[in-house]
This record gives structure tokens, C-alpha cells and sequence, in this order.
């Protein structure tokens, strides 16, 4: 069977009794991935599979994404089979010297130009690489900008490597304008496009010295701001008065080496003061364990966090996808009583103390819910430790295991077993992660492939006669992603014994083919 051609669905098919509306959002998921280069195509292999899809084939809103990657009759198609619908723009800088590609490129901005009217939003994607002739004709595209107004613009996104002038767009605000995303300009706050945002994407310039004072500025003319994020933030950056804004989703990413002083302190606790924030995004981005965000000295912050906490009840609050570099027992035990945040990312734990370890997840209210990720080597005494202590104060309902090196058969029973046999706490038998619904194993280097078979057979064999495990009753799914191939033969025995709803796998990203399927084989890996 030719998996790379299209099968056509038999005209008895469910399908075609769904609406078009339910149609066409199929039709627009499939084509969601593809480039406008290559839509016609897969629109044509599509209209073979299902022939209704060809009564949608010009429906508007399937050709409102224009790309200046486009041919020049492909735009054209795109435009006038677009006819009144909202159009999304992606203009990528020019980078040929070619006087054919010169000449394609200005067509192209008048066709942009001419349909700015109907711009739902627009994107322009800078290039390292940009010719000095191409440096001009974004700068006369941009100038354009200033003459225009897009009354339907809801969205602004610039990204480039070489700086580009924000103040060439738009003179007038768009009444619509709502978002901006920046990264790699210089950012105008005085410029009115700024005034009435809901969200602002941004990365903090090295080069920016207004930006301090600006961004305050800013802060005063966007009182709807509800979502805010910002990449290399710098501590120096006031958040204070965000404390009267209704943000929704704050995102700060720091990739500068900095320590916890008072100063960082009291921006993080205006951050939680905000009245109706519902998630805060932080992220320490730092190679070297004793230089993250939560290093010493940091004895006088987590105090303070947990004070603001348990007086304003601030439940809803969350340090979402914070990698903690843990090189003692007290940052972890200081870290986890705060008691609002429901999902953990440790790294680099394994020197943690047991002591802390415990006094850590005792913190944890006994109704809580977490979601762990452990990104460190597998440890069995590690390992042991963080499963019986999570065990006897929350409950686990998602348990991921980021592995950066190889995985033998014997660890993948290591977990298994520290999963599988209960622990006597205070007389008590105790299962560890006995409400565990979702195991994931996230290899990134190798898993022997009868490691895989092992773990899935409940099995664990070192130096000792093989033994049988139970794993976690409630499992429902356990996922496999990495590097190793798995054979169709043994996704059926893992199928057969967990049962077909609950083994999920990820294959690898192609690589030379070292296994070759007989046609036996081939044949039910199809079926």
C-alpha cells in the first residue's frame, strides 16, 4: 500500500454528511501547516480524497494568508479568491540582488499597498542576510505605511535580525489594533500605536536606553493590558505599576546570570499582587546552577511570597515551568511552600537533601494536585525519595521524566519498581503515584529497544531472578517519545497488555534506515 498517495473516501462516508461549515474547519486544520507555495498542491490531492472539498475550494477564508514567499500569480490567486475576506500579511525582507527579483518584489508591495484595507494582521520577518538595495525597499515599503490606515488591523508582529524603524508604520493608530509583538527594533513608547493594547510581546533590547522610562510611559497608556511578556527582562524594568492592571497572563524570560536581591524581590511581589492575574510565566534561563534567578542570597524572598499568599488566598496564582537548579535541601523546601503552585519542573535535584525533600512536599496540602516534570539523570535513590514524600502529601496525576542520556532495560525497571511495590509510612502501607494517570518518558538520547519491551512487561531484571510489577492501577496513558525505534511487533505487545487506549508513541525523526522490514512484516505494519 502507497502510504505518500491520497486515498479517496467512499462515497458512503460519514464525512459527507457533516456541514460545510464543519468541512471547511477540517479542510483549514489539514492545510494549517503548509506554506502558500505549496497550498495548491495539497489543496488538489485533497479535493481527490474527499470531492466535497472541492465545492469549498473557493471559499475565502481559505486564501486570506498572502506571503510575500508567494509567486506573483499565486498572490494574485490568493487575493482575488479571497475577495472581501480579512487578509493576514507576511512581508519577509528582500535579500536578492537579482533585477528580475528587484522587480517581482515592488509588484508585490503594490499588491500589499492596494489590499491594506482588508489586513487582518501583518508580520514582517527580517533577514541577516539583506542586501543594501533590499534595506531600501523595506524602507520605502515601511514610508508607504505612514500614508495608509488599515481600519480592519487587529494585529502588528516585526522580527528581524537588523533593526528596523518602528516609527514608519502607521501614523494614524488602527482602531482595531489590539496586539503587538517586537523583537530586534527599537521601541518607540511615545508612538501612539502603543495606546489601548491587550497584549505586548517584546524582547528587551541591549541597545534600548529609553526603554526604562518608556516603558513605564507605556504602562500609563494601556490600563486593558491583559497579557503581557517579556524576553530578557531586566530587573531594572519597574512592574510595580502593574499592580492596578487587569493582567491575565504576565510571561517574564530572563537570560542574563542575575541573584535575588531586595530589589528583584519587590518587583516579583508586586507581580503577585496583581489583583486578577491567573498565571505568571517565569523562566531563568542560566548555565550555571549557583547563578539562577533563586540563588543566594534568596533566604528573605520566599518568606515574603509566602506571606502575600496566605493572607490574600491568592489560589489562582501559578510559577508555571520554573526550572529550579537545586544544589541544597532548603531551596527546595523554601520553593514548594508555596502552596498555590500545582506544577513543578526540577532540574538538576539530585543533591538535594532528604530533609529538605520532605519538609518540602509536607508543605503541600494533602487535596493538592500536581504535575511533576524531573529533568536529571535516573537515580534510584533519588528517584525513591521524591515518590514516597510526594506520595504521603499530594496526589501525582502527570508524571514526566526528561532523560538527557542512555536508558539500559535495568533503569527503565528502576522506575517501575519504585512505582509497583508499596512503602510503610507511619505503619501505613502507602502505593507510590498511586493516582498516576499519565506517565511520559521523554528520551533524548538512547533507550535500548528491550528496555522499552521490559518496562512495558512490568518486568525488571539485575543480577536477580526476574520479578513482576503492577503499574500505577489508574494509568491511562503512558507515552514514549525519543530516539528509539520501536518495532510494530512490540507496540502489539505493549498494546495487548496495557490495552490499545493507553500506549501512545512518538516516533523519532527520520534517520538512515537501519532495519528492514520483510514484506510480512510490512504488510501488517500497514494493516
Amino acid at each position: 500500500m502507497d502510504l505518500s498517495k491520497p486515498s479517496i473516501i467512499p462515497l458512503k462516508s460519514p464525512i459527507y454528511q457533516l456541514p460545510d461549515d464543519i468541512l471547511l474547519d477540517i479542510l483549514l486544520l489539514v492545510l494549517r501547516d503548509t506554506t502558500a507555495s505549496q497550498r495548491d498542491k495539497r489543496l488538489g490531492e485533497l479535493m481527490l480524497v474527499c470531492p466535497q472539498w472541492k465545492a469549498l475550494s473557493d471559499t475565502p477564508s481559505l486564501w486570506a494568508h498572502v506571503s510575500s514567499y508567494q509567486s506573483l500569480s499565486a498572490m494574485k490567486k490568493s487575493l482575488s479568491k479571497s475577495k472581501g475576506a480579512l487578509l493576514d500579511i507576511v512581508y519577509t525582507s528582500y535579500a536578492s540582488e537579482l533585477e528580475s527579483e528587484w522587480l517581482k518584489r515592488m509588484e508585490t508591495n503594490d499588491l500589499f499597498l492596494k489590499s491594506v484595507h482588508r489586513w487582518r494582521s501583518f508580520e514582517f520577518r527580517g533577514s541577516a542576510q539583506v542586501s543594501r538595495r533590499g534595506m531600501r525597499l523595506d524602507a520605502v515599503f515601511m514610508d508607504c505605511l505612514r500614508c495608509v490606515t488599515a481600519p480592519n488591523l487587529d494585529s502588528i508582529s516585526l522580527r528581524s535580525p537588523v533593526s528596523v524603524s518602528f516609527r514608519r508604520l502607521f501614523v494614524t493608530k488602527p482602531d482595531r489594533l489590539r496586539h503587538i509583538s517586537l523583537k530586534g527594533c527599537l521601541i518607540p513608547w511615545d508612538s501612539g500605536l502603543f495606546s489601548g493594547l491587550e497584549t505586548l510581546e517584546l524582547y528587551a533590547s541591549e541597545k534600548g536606553e529609553h526603554s526604562l522610562n518608556g516603558f513605564i510611559q507605556f504602562l500609563q497608556v494601556s490600563p486593558g493590558l491583559v497579557k503581557l511578556s517579556i524576553e530578557n527582562w531586566k530587573p531594572e524594568w519597574d512592574l510595580r505599576p502593574l499592580s492596578n492592571e487587569p493582567i491575565i497572563l504576565l510571561s517574564l524570560e530572563t537570560l542574563k546570570m542575575c541573584r535575588v536581591t531586595n530589589h528583584i524581590a519587590e518587583h516579583l511581589l508586586a507581580i503577585i499582587r496583581i489583583p486578577k492575574c491567573a498565571k505568571f510565566h517565569l523562566t531563568q534561563h542560566s548555565r550555571y546552577p549557583e547563578s539562577t534567578l533563586f540563588g543566594p542570597p534568596m533566604e528573605h524572598l520566599f518568606p515574603m511570597l509566602r506571606t502575600i499568599m496566605a493572607s490574600c488566598n491568592y489560589t489562582r496564582i501559578r510559577l508555571w515551568d520554573l526550572d529550579l537548579f537545586v544544589t541544597s535541601g532548603n531551596k527546595v523546601e523554601e520553593m514548594l511552600k508555596i502552596e498555590s503552585t500545582r506544577a513543578w519542573s526540577l532540574s538538576d535535584w539530585t543533591n538535594a537533601t532528604t530533609k529538605g525533600l520532605w519538609n518540602l512536599f509536607d508543605s503541600t496540602a494533602a487535596t493538592s494536585s500536581v504535575d511533576l516534570t524531573i529533568r536529571t539523570d535516573v537515580r534510584r535513590t533519588s528517584l525513591s525519595t521524591v515518590f514516597r514524600l510526594m506520595e504521603s502529601s499530594c496526589h501525582i496525576k502527570k508524571l514526566k521524566l526528561v532523560q538527557h542520556n542512555v536508558i539500559p532495560s535495568n533503569q527503565i525497571g528502576v522506575i517501575l519498581e519504585l512505582l509497583s511495590k508499596p512503602t510503610t509510612i507511619g505503619g501505613v502501607a502507602k502505593w507510590p503515584l498511586s493516582s498516576l494517570r499519565i506517565l511520559e518518558i521523554i528520551q533524548h538520547g538512547r533507550v535500548t529497544q528491550d528496555g522499552l519491551v521490559d518496562m512495558v512487561r512490568n518486568r525488571y531484571t539485575d543480577r536477580e531472578p526476574r520479578e513482576t510489577y503492577e503499574l500505577p492501577a489508574k494509568l491511562q496513558t503512558l507515552r514514549i517519545e525519543g530516539r528509539a525505534e520501536v518495532k510494530f511487533s512490540q507496540l502489539e505487545t505493549m498494546k495487548g497488555i496495557l490495552g490499545p487506549g493507553i500506549v501512545e508513541y512518538v516516533p523519532p525523526e527520520p534517520e538512515p534506515v537501519t532495519h528492514h522490514y520483510d514484506s510480512d512484516e510490512w504488510q501488517d505494519d500497514q494493516s
